[in-house]
């Protein structure tokens, strides 16, 4: 008699043997062996299949990407606006509240205002945290971020340097390039 290693496995442990697959002696447990072999080829083609489109899709997206151009990575209008606030960043507080003024901004009812207006607020927040910028008066710097005047003779780049004393402890600070600082010194 032939006996396979599962069968003579379960001829000991008192199981049901039976004649299966041209007459050769079999337990239950070869049959599910059977079964499960059939399983675990498909769960290999469906895995092969996964790795593969994987690796198609992978392909395709390094493809992209040399194709990509990168020339345009630090001349893009965030970071372009975010350097007109280098020269500030050493008057400022590292963290805390700052005053905070642009062109077409309404203090009011700041959703009203001019969409540019809101832009340049949200990207001076961007270019300046962790300090956070309030539109609310009462503060001791304020930032006033003005449109850029063409007829400015200060230069933006950091050459000049105006400041002004206001009076009764206000003093201003003209960056060029429409950004000014008021300081409160009391």
């Amino acid at each position: 008699m032939d006996l396979s290693p599962l069968a003579s496995r379960d001829l000991k442990r008192g199981c049901p043997l039976t004649a299966f697959d041209g007459g050769s002696i079999r337990s239950r447990a070869d049959r599910t062996l059977d079964k499960r072999g059939h399983y675990t080829n498909r769960i290999r083609v469906a895995i092969g299949l996964l790795i593969f489109f994987a690796l198609i899709s992978n392909l395709r997206l390094l493809r992209d990407w040399a194709q990509f151009d990168l020339s345009f990575v630090g001349h893009d209008d965030v970071t372009t606006y975010q350097k007109r606030f280098d020269r500030i960043r050493p008057m400022l507080p590292e963290h805390g509240i700052v005053g905070y003024t642009g062109a077409g901004l309404n203090h009011a009812h700041y959703e009203l205002s001019d969409v540019v207006a809101m832009k340049n607020w949200f990207v001076a927040q961007y270019a300046l945290a962790p300090i956070v910028l309030s539109i609310k008066g009462g503060n001791k710097i304020t930032i006033i971020n003005g449109n850029p005047d063409p007829t400015d003779s200060s230069s933006p780049d950091g050459a000049s340097l105006v400041a002004k004393d206001l009076g009764n402890g206000y003093k201003l600070i003209d960056y060029g390039g429409g950004l000014k600082l008021l300081i409160q010194e009391f």
